[in-house]
């Protein structure tokens, strides 16, 4: 494989890897409004006989978005690595 072709590709999958982490950390963000506090809060809520604070279907669905969002890059982060293996 070129040089340049080892470059790209590792720019590529840099890349790739800094938007699954920032989708990761919209999950686990104190910060983020799909965070995974929510998910405590709602939990939190039951526990004490309350109602849920926010929406669970609406935040579920939201966050399993951005879980296939995930998988998706991860799946196309294997599939380049496996082209240049190739």
């Amino acid at each position: 494989m070129a040089n340049e072709e080892t470059t790209e590709l590792s720019t590529e999958i840099d890349s790739t890897s800094n938007q699954i982490a920032e989708l990761k950390l919209q999950l686990s963000s104190p910060h983020s409004p799909i965070g995974d506090w929510k998910l405590a809060k709602i939990m939190e809520y039951r526990a004490l006989g309350y109602d849920d604070p926010y929406d669970l279907d609406e935040l579920a669905a939201e966050r399993q978005k951005v879980r296939d969002q995930i998988n998706e890059l991860e799946g196309n982060q294997v599939d380049e690595l496996v082209k240049t293996e190739s």
